[in-house]
């Protein structure tokens, strides 16, 4: 039984036939099977397998044919667990699209939906949903029947808001909201206890919910360009967070990140604007990555702990006019990043080198 992926493209070159191309990934025979048809086929779909024998289906979007809507009975293969629409121009589906319940990955980026039919969410297998750029403007309140997601993807639409039956989701390990209009998020936004990657870059958030702290299991944490005054204090909480990115969000001071959060690997602040380099970010356990570019920072400390793990800072677009030579003697750093910054002369640097022996600096990038 053929068990491999039928993927439909769409091509302009053909009218009335049909071209069929058979690939085999090894020598087994299996895998790909690659149906080119025409814009004109598209109503008119005809598979030639035995009922319930393709388990994945992609139609997307190929040069310049995007298909507007799916042949009447498409229902057909509603026993299909894996579907791809991407890219094509669905504005709404027909009910009977809800008859699809086996769906275990549905991918419908980048269709002008605008909205999503309360019917959708009867979809209740479902573990991972691509909205990415469908225009969605708010979502459903039913949305909480899908609630063994897993991955759920939420990029670039304009919500402004999050239903609170969203709290059920307890399943979400990886939720993307990039490029929203989200001034908040619900109280209830702690619920989601198994998240474990979090992007909220580009929204208008202001603050988080106090039960943001109970995101124990998040390591993966994304608020690029969100409208904080001061450094949240929810993320004191994270103890399991091992990435943190908070570029162009104003803070102007960063608490001692040591205890509250052991595990963390990288630190991204750039943007921020520092008076000062905040010291205590070299003393961390873990830190291995941090970013600091664009932060009218003109000079780091005059010595490094010996025993910090940072292999990399990145101090692009600073206010230095002379060379950290601190970094060169630091023993873990294997990279310092220091374009664009108005440095007049370089330390001697074959001193350096001999002063500091085999184990000193590795490499810096001007």
């Amino acid at each position: 039984m053929f068990r491999g992926t039928l993927r439909t493209y769409l091509c302009e070159e053909f009218t009335r036939e049909e071209k069929i191309d058979y690939f085999l990934e090894s020598e087994e025979e299996k895998h790909l099977i690659k149906r080119v048809i025409s814009e004109y086929c598209i109503q008119k779909i005809e598979f030639s397998f035995p009922n319930k024998t393709i388990e994945d289906l992609d139609i997307h979007y190929n040069d310049k044919i995007q298909a507007e809507r799916l042949p009447s009975y498409f229902w057909k293969f509603n026993y299909i667990k894996k579907l791809w629409l991407t890219s094509n121009n669905f504005s709404s589906f027909l009910k009977w699209f809800r008859e699809f319940s086996s769906l275990l990955i549905l991918d419908l980026e980048g269709n002008p939906l605008k909205m999503m039919p309360d019917w959708f969410t009867q979809m209740t297998l479902l573990k991972i949903l691509n909205l990415w750029h469908t225009n969605l403007e708010r979502l459903p309140e039913e949305f909480e029947n899908l609630r063994n997601l897993e991955v759920l993807n939420l990029q670039e639409n304009a919500l402004s808001e999050l239903p609170e039956s969203f709290r059920n989701l307890r399943n979400l390990k990886k939720l993307n909201l990039v490029c929203n209009a989200l001034s908040e998020l619900p109280e209830s936004f702690g619920n989601l206890a198994n998240l474990e990657k979090l992007e909220l870059d580009y929204n208008k958030l202001e603050r988080l919910p106090d039960s943001f702290r109970n995101l124990k299991k998040l390591k993966y944490l994304v608020l690029w360009d969100c409208r904080f005054r001061s450094f949240p204090e929810q993320l004191l909480s994270l103890m399991a967070l091992e990435e943190l990115v908070l570029i162009d969000c104003n803070i102007a001071e960063v608490p001692d990140l040591s205890s509250a959060l052991p595990h963390l690997k990288r630190l991204n602040l750039g943007g921020t604007p520092f008076w000062r380099f905040p010291e205590h970010l070299l003393h961390h356990p873990s830190l291995e990555k941090l970013y600091m570019s664009d932060c009218g920072l003109s000079r780091v400390p005059d010595s490094f702990d010996a025993g910090i793990k940072l292999e990399e800072i990145y101090l692009r677009h600073n206010q230095f006019t002379e060379f950290p030579v601190s970094l060169l003697r630091t023993p873990s750093l294997e990279m310092n990043y220091l374009e664009d910054n108005p440095i007049v002369d370089l330390p001697d640097l074959i001193s350096i080198s001999l002063e500091i022996g085999p184990e000193g600096f590795k490499g810096f990038s001007l």
